[in-house]
């Protein structure tokens, strides 16, 4: 995967008329195919837009940038409109997006196919079933998909893909939560190995889990208004982003510390806060 597009929370709040404060919405652009997720571009939506009618005019201003490099974008359920996915047809861009009620009929027939709303699996079962443990939490993951293709009214997919996501905790097997979703994607039967499809999933939540939670669980940019004059909220944006991609490649491909695994923000933070305040050393004249 090239390049995955979410939805962005920006903490740059604007106060209303009556005080009220609202999120400025943006499009956030991230190479979902790095393990570092760096973000690509982002762009706030101008007022009385939607993500839906804006994202086409965002692909097409990155691909001046960077040329014809997406293979695929990955996408929100918001993006799931016939517009949308017509246009990425016609552009020959493969789509994988996120499938929810909104997509009315579509969703409910594929629903269906794929087994209901309950813990039954498809007709013929699941393709993959995987278990891993973290942080004390047993994670099964069950995956399936069909080669279900979608008329020109729906979109042109050529598949549609389930993955129900089973968390407990580990000591006492205590259920923690459940994700049973549906995908649809264009790409063709034979592109994606069951392995690579279920890697695809997770790539587009490594956008939110990655980029979006540290610019705001870290970060804290939806804690406070910042600022909401002229351009400075774009230009403040694109500067966190700057700084966000420095600071993952630092974390995974430059610092990563001594045990197996990457240095804990914490660490890494310390670390550039050293050296932004420690001074330079001048070698004295005629010193090597």
């Amino acid at each position: 995967m090239k390049k995955g597009g979410e939805n962005w929370n920006v903490a740059d709040v604007k106060p209303g008329a009556n005080g009220e404060v609202f999120l400025v919405k943006a499009l956030r652009a991230v190479h979902v195919g790095s393990a570092t997720k760096p973000i690509l571009d982002q762009m706030v939506i101008p007022e009385g837009r939607g993500e839906s009618t804006t994202v086409l005019g965002f692909y097409r201003d990155l691909c001046k940038v960077y040329g014809r490099i997406v293979e695929c974008v990955s996408l929100d359920a918001a993006y799931c409109t016939q517009r949308v996915l017509n246009a990425f047809a016609v552009l020959n861009v493969a789509y994988i997006i996120a499938l929810k009620g909104n997509a009315g009929h579509v969703y409910h027939r594929l629903r269906k196919i794929m087994g209901g709303d309950g813990e039954a699996p498809p007709t013929g079962g699941w393709d993959r079933v995987t278990d891993e443990t973290r942080n004390g939490r047993q994670i099964r993951r069950s995956f399936a998909r069909r080669f279900e293709r979608g008329d020109y009214m729906e979109g042109d997919f050529q598949q549609v893909w389930r993955q129900r996501t089973v968390i407990t905790r580990k000591a006492t097997g205590e259920l923690l939560s459940v994700d049973d979703r549906l995908w649809i994607t264009s790409l063709p039967s034979k592109r994606l190995t069951v392995d690579q499809s279920m890697a695809a999933i997770r790539a587009h939540w490594g956008v939110e889990n990655d980029a979006n939670w540290t610019l705001d669980a870290q970060w804290g940019e939806d804690s406070r208004t910042w600022v909401h004059k002229g351009v400075a909220r774009e230009s403040l944006g694109l500067l966190r982003a700057m700084a966000y991609n420095l600071v993952r490649v630092l974390r995974h491909r430059v610092l990563d510390g001594p045990k197996k695994g990457h240095l804990s923000y914490d660490e890494l933070f310390e670390r550039i806060r050293l050296a932004l305040v420690t001074p330079a050393v001048i070698p004295a004249a005629g010193a090597t």
